[in-house]
């Protein structure tokens, strides 16, 4: 539901991971909206929904002319908080139902987004379920079950479905899912986190014969009045006001190119005519707000309404519309990923392989190769959906190494992005080391000092046990076990948060270096903030590091003045093999002001 409602602290932690396509993670953070069904083909996307928050049962009934060759069902949930749990059913042409648990915080479902207070949106494959002529899809929540805490209500039902159609002509096509989560301030505990932005990239345009491109988007938790923005390639869409601003999601669907749309509750789906701004690689961007009047702030309430509280774009879907003509492949490899590559070790290699353009007439051949000498091959089928990966073992020697995946298949209307090439050093295990600089006030180039390193957090939480365990918890003897558990603290140098005077929150740049100090590359990881015990940002190093090289990131956050311990944990969840972990973090107290 909207999140103006909301007026309490939201006092929860962020975890904001990488999510792989086609499966999810809770994150508060929120999941990236990214591609998952990309490709070519003579004929048209087609779209259904039910837009607006209301209590279920919800049925979405609609035709098409015949039966897709790909199909993605889509339903919003409201939970309520991240604690409740319950469930939604959908049901597809009163044959095939199936059940979503709806986790919360411990959600780990594949089809599922779960996001911030208990923002869901399930993603099901209906390729196999729809049919020509009339569909009917039915969902139904716990919303009512006796014991039920989850909300249950539905934000919106939408079916996307492609179908073949050769007088049509051709259509180039992306679909991107996921759940952000924009928000303005928001806490991870005590400490707040602002996420003003997201970008999703749809990559192998071809304007070839380009009639026409259109673009469909969908946002959860909208709310009208508050201004938020959407942008393809850097050019505003929509209408702008007579104040300056835009609200693409004003609680009114197909509203933001003019007219009145259809009320749809806490929901927006819109659509525009891009045509004039599409090229090979195209940004499409959600903004919650902008700082108009350049106070460092977007404000959601006042006389001057910069932007929205909450806002959550799920769903975003590009066409390009082109004259007729045959619809040839075009294979891209778009990503080269290795684990476990260490000497004297079997490694796992996997190619991400995209094809942007027809189905090819027959199956596509996947080689892979170290120094010029091919190691693997994997002949693969590709279907409508146009991505998949491919993972082959590797026993590979030591030393740097050229590690390069090529997909052959005839008549591909574009080689160029056939072959991706990275170069690897493979050696001993990889081995993370974190080096924590001075913060630097946002802004002010002011660099925080710091205080004496305090001894290693664990020994401190150790010293508090056992400093209780001396006292039985009654009355005055609890007291004095705290009393002597404070001193324990104090001694040992960890340090209690000192708020300011006015309560106020700064931001603060923390630069981070990690440093690879192993033989072998480290493939992506992430790097965990803690600010006093609590977690207070996550990023991901995508890249990885190479052997004896080292990344630097600067990681924003979020405190009071005072007093505050900052740690820093490189592969805290200890996905990457290391030769040594002990290096993997470090912690220093800092005097913010």
């Amino acid at each position: 539901m909207g999140y103006s409602t909301l007026r309490i602290p939201l006092l929860f932690f962020i975890i904001a991971l990488s999510i792989p396509t086609g499966s999810a993670i809770y994150a508060w953070d929120g999941i990236p909206v990214e591609p998952v069904i990309v490709g070519e083909m003579n004929g048209e996307v087609l779209f259904f929904g039910t837009y607006g928050l209301d209590a279920p049962p919800i049925d979405l009934r609609f035709n098409l002319p015949s039966k897709p060759v790909f199909a993605r069902i889509y339903v919003g949930v409201w939970g309520g908080t991240e604690q409740y749990t319950g469930w939604a059913d959908i049901t597809v042409n009163n044959i095939q139902k199936a059940r979503f648990q709806l986790e919360g915080e411990r959600d780990r479902n594949r089809d599922v987004y779960a996001a911030s207070h208990g923002s869901y949106w399930i993603a099901y494959d209906g390729t196999d379920l729809l049919r020509s002529g009339q569909n009917l899809v039915s969902v139904s929540t716990s919303r009512g079950e006796t014991g039920n805490r989850l909300d249950g209500r539905v934000y919106g039902v939408i079916v996307i479905a492609g179908v073949e159609d050769p007088a049509s002509g051709r259509v180039q096509y992306w679909i991107a899912e996921g759940n952000e989560n924009l928000h303005g301030e928001g806490w991870a505990g005590t400490n707040p986190t602002w996420k003003d932005s997201s970008t999703t990239v749809f990559e192998g345009a071809d304007l070839n014969g380009l009639k026409e491109a259109d673009l469909f988007i969908t946002l959860i938790a909208s709310n009208a009045g508050q201004p938020d923005y959407l942008l393809i390639n850097g050019h505003d869409l929509g209408i702008e006001g007579s104040d300056g601003t835009r609200d693409i999601g004003n609680e009114r669907s197909f509203s933001a190119t003019g007219g009145e749309g259809i009320p749809s509750r806490y929901m927006d789906a819109e659509r525009f005519d891009v045509t004039g701004y599409v090229r090979n690689v195209n940004d499409i961007t959600f903004e919650r707000g902008r700082d108009l009047d350049f106070d460092g702030q977007i404000a959601t309430t006042g006389s001057l309404i910069e932007g929205e509280d909450y806002i959550h774009p799920v769903l975003a879907v590009l066409t390009l519309k082109k004259d007729a003509g045959p619809a040839l492949p075009d294979l891209a490899v778009t990503a080269v990923k290795t684990t476990n590559a260490y000497a004297g070790e079997t490694a796992m290699v996997t190619a991400d392989i995209s094809n942007y353009g027809g189905l090819p007439d027959g199956p596509v051949k996947i080689i892979f190769s170290a120094d010029g000498k091919q190691f693997a091959g994997e002949t693969v089928t590709l279907s409508y959906d146009g991505q998949m990966s491919v993972s082959v073992p590797w026993k590979p020697a030591s030393g740097t190494i050229a590690l390069s995946v090529t997909a052959e298949v005839a008549g591909d209307r574009n080689p160029d992005n056939n072959e991706m090439v990275r170069e690897i050093t493979v050696g001993t295990p990889p081995d993370l080391a974190v080096m924590i600089h001075n913060p630097v006030r946002s802004g002010a180039g002011t660099a925080v000092p710091a205080e004496a390193s305090p001894v290693p957090a664990v020994l401190g939480f150790a010293a508090i046990f056992f400093a209780l365990l001396l006292f039985r918890f009654r009355s005055g003897e609890m007291i004095a076990g705290v009393l002597v558990a404070a001193l324990v603290i104090s001694s040992l140098g960890i340090m209690i948060p000192v708020a300011s005077a006015d309560g106020g929150y700064v931001a603060y740049d923390l630069p981070v270096t990690i440093r690879n100090n192993g033989g072998s590359d480290a493939p992506a990881f992430e790097v965990t903030v803690y600010l006093d015990g609590e977690r207070a940002a996550v990023m991901r190093v995508a890249e990885g590091i190479p052997a004896g090289d080292q990344h630097q990131v600067t990681i924003p956050i979020y405190t009071t003045a005072g007093r505050h311990t900052v740690r820093v944990v490189a592969d805290e969840r200890n996905i990457l093999k290391e030769r040594n972990i002990a290096d993997n973090s470090m912690e220093m107290t800092y005097v913010f002001s």
